[in-house]
């Protein structure tokens, strides 16, 4: 596990395989490290403060159950991050259209 008084410096990398090993504060760094670009993404797409905070909660709760399913060789720790959050923000959408359709 990595040092706590170190988190801020660590690579995006390395903060994923410490989150891979279920340590707490290397999810904390990255989620001070990303949550605001990660809800701005969510906000774009959704224009919704509440559904993006939730799309932003989401994604890095995926991120906590699913680390270790990162690859490095198939691009940065950002854009994988950024895909899943596109990928929560996509399903709200659709969730929204299947119940506006039920209505």
């Amino acid at each position: 596990m990595a040092d706590p008084t170190n988190y801020v410096e660590l690579e995006d990398k390395r903060l994923l395989e410490s989150i891979a090993n279920k340590d707490r504060g290397s999810l904390e760094a990255l989620y001070t490290r990303y949550s605001g670009p990660v809800y701005s993404l969510a906000m774009h797409l959704l224009r919704d403060p509440g559904a993006s905070e939730e799309v932003t909660l989401r994604t890095f709760f995926n991120v906590w159950r699913r680390g270790s399913s990162y690859k490095s060789n198939r691009g940065s720790v950002s854009a994988w991050l950024f895909t899943i959050a596109h990928h929560r923000a996509i399903d709200e959408l659709r969730k929204r259209r299947r119940d506006q359709t039920r209505i």
